[in-house]
């Protein structure tokens, strides 16, 4: 049986992990939608993880960046949820929208 070479291996992750970094900072920074661009923000900070992983950086690094990842994708929720219930949207367009109409006739939504 051939047996796998750990720096191969590590080679790969990284790869891995900067491809899905990559990929995700294209879905944040092309969605409209609020909560695809959380997900992507969440998605690049995990990917960043599993690179610091990849390196084999000291475990704490990892788990801080784990739970870093963790609470802005729930404090994002949180966000979406208001966004929802002031707008009863979460599309970028139609919350500008309504912000342009609040602004023209001086009030809040």
């Amino acid at each position: 049986m051939m047996s796998l070479d750990p720096a191969l291996l590590a080679k790969v992750a990284i790869a891995a992990s900067m491809a899905l970094v990559v990929l995700s900072v294209v879905t944040l920074l092309t969605a409209s939608n609020a909560g695809k661009r959380l997900a992507g923000a969440a998605v690049v900070m995990l990917g960043a993880a599993l690179a610091v992983s990849a390196l084999r950086a000291p475990q704490i690094f990892v788990s801080a960046a784990v739970a870093v990842a963790l609470a802005y994708a729930a404090l994002g929720a949180l966000i979406l949820i208001r966004l929802q219930e002031a707008y009863g949207d979460t599309e970028l367009p139609a919350i500008d929208a309504v912000d342009d109409d609040a602004e023209g006739s001086g009030r809040a939504p």
